[in-house]
């Protein structure tokens, strides 16, 4: 009789707790922000900055041919996996600012570091953005990314190059190069949706 209590004991126990699993599990409050609510190639803001693709990232095999000055040497002598480019557009403080994301894979993550340290030099040169090579047009864009923000990461072969700068940009204009620094930094993280 002592091992039926027990049993019908240890049976409440795991009904009970079965039951505040769920309870937890679906609990969403309703002041919760809803994702459904941004349309389609929004991408979810995990900063203050909401990024929105102009279009589906673009790969090539042939990193050099879209390359300038010492990256592109780097890159005729230590050719890369793949290249894969995308362009994004943000509203910072009234402000539009084109984003370039681009993501080098290197066949080695010893040739993904040389790489990153090169571009974080001055006057290294850089990839070209795909705006700047004409792939994308943007109307209204700056006149080349290049001149604006700039950030990099790493992570394993990839090294990601991001750009940014505002709609209609010259190369002279004064500009707010910090905060266009800021989005750069941040936009690194949309190396990995670039290079899926």
């Amino acid at each position: 009789m002592g091992w039926v209590v027990k049993g019908l004991g240890l049976l409440a126990v795991a009904v009970v707790s079965g039951f505040v699993w769920w309870f937890f599990a679906n609990d969403s409050p309703d002041d919760s922000p809803s994702t459904s609510s941004q349309g389609p190639g929004v991408q979810k803001p995990a900063s203050e900055f909401t990024y929105t693709p102009l279009r589906e990232p673009v790969t090539d095999s042939n990193c050099a041919d879209h390359a300038y000055g010492k990256i592109k040497q780097f890159l005729v002598g230590t050719p890369c996996s793949q290249l894969m480019r995308s362009l994004y557009s943000l509203q910072d403080s009234g402000k539009q600012v084109l984003v370039s994301v681009v993501v080098v894979r290197m066949p080695d993550v010893e040739t993904a570091t040389s790489l990153k340290a090169l571009t974080d030099e001055d006057k290294t040169g850089n990839v070209y953005d795909l705006a700047r090579e004409g792939t994308v047009k943007v109307p209204g864009g700056p006149e080349w990314v290049a001149h604006g923000g700039y950030s990099s990461g790493h992570s394993g072969r990839d090294v990601v190059i991001v750009e940014a700068d505002y709609y209609g940009a010259k190369k002279g204009d004064q500009r707010d190069e910090a905060r266009l620094d800021r989005i750069s930094k941040d936009a690194v993280r949309l190396g990995p949706e670039v290079a899926r």
